[in-house]
């Protein structure tokens, strides 16, 4: 629903069709890096699911990350479960780390 009304305002703003296409996926996949990286998966299954996301969400899954750690910054996480916040921010900065370290190796 939500990607739905975006569309129509960006339309309104006259962004180009591959930028609203763009911008509707993050809005409707924006929750998955928070179901990625929670403490209730395990080891393996994190990383099982990031790569999964890797390849499946491959044209966003660098807004994803960006956008999954400022929704996180932004929460009220840190007060209600200070663990799973500190956890979760770690596992942003990590996987983004890896993706900007893949992107320069990529390049060289």
């Amino acid at each position: 629903k939500g990607s739905i009304k975006a569309k129509k305002i960006l339309e309104r703003i006259r962004l180009r069709a591959s930028s609203i296409k763009r911008i509707q996926q993050m809005i409707k996949y924006h929750d998955i890096p928070h179901q990625i990286f929670s403490m209730e998966k395990s080891l393996k299954q994190s990383d099982e699911a990031v790569n999964n996301a890797r390849k499946k969400y491959q044209d966003i899954f660098i807004e994803l990350l960006l956008l999954g750690l400022a929704d996180t910054e932004g929460s009220n996480l840190n007060i209600l479960i200070p663990k799973e916040f500190r956890y979760r921010v770690k596992k942003y900065h990590l996987e983004l780390s890896n993706v900007s370290n893949q992107k320069l190796a990529l390049k060289s």
